[in-house]
């Protein structure tokens, strides 16, 4: 009876220590969503994920099937809060300095740096501009508060 007793005390504690562990191995990828009414989307990924205070590397890829990447088209790169307001200044970068113009299909990685994140939520806006500042593509995410 006693040593059942010491099992059961023993198991109990083992399964406390496990549980007060913090769930280290959750990562929160960061998915990002055509916005609404984009004519079309794109695939975009970033290094590191989630996206810190520093340089982070985003990949853009995709292919238009309204319009064309014309001379003077940018990719735009900008963190907005809830109410949709831009927060800092916005990355801008020519598409035609690393794709040959025009173009429909286009593969991009561009490194900004980030001084500071937001406390609260947030929202990543990645576009495809033409150059008249019509969107040709776009695709978001909302990154939760830290």
């Amino acid at each position: 009876m006693k040593q059942n007793f010491i099992f059961v005390i023993t198991l109990l504690t083992i399964f406390s220590i496990v549980n007060a562990f913090p769930r280290q191995f959750y990562k929160r990828d960061t998915i990002f969503n055509p916005c609404t009414g984009s004519p079309d989307t794109i695939t975009v990924t970033i290094t590191p994920d989630p996206l810190v205070a520093g340089p982070n590397v985003f990949n853009v890829t995709g292919t238009l099937t309204n319009g064309t990447i014309d001379t003077g088209s940018e990719l735009l790169i900008q963190l907005q809060d809830d109410a949709g307001e831009v927060i800092g200044e916005p990355f801008p970068f020519d598409i035609c300095a690393n794709v040959t113009c025009p173009a429909t299909t286009f593969s991009l990685q561009k490194e900004i740096q980030v001084d500071t994140l937001p406390a609260e939520e947030y929202n990543i806006q990645v576009l495809i501009n033409d150059a008249n500042d019509n969107t040709l593509a776009c695709a978001t995410t909302t990154v939760p508060s830290a």
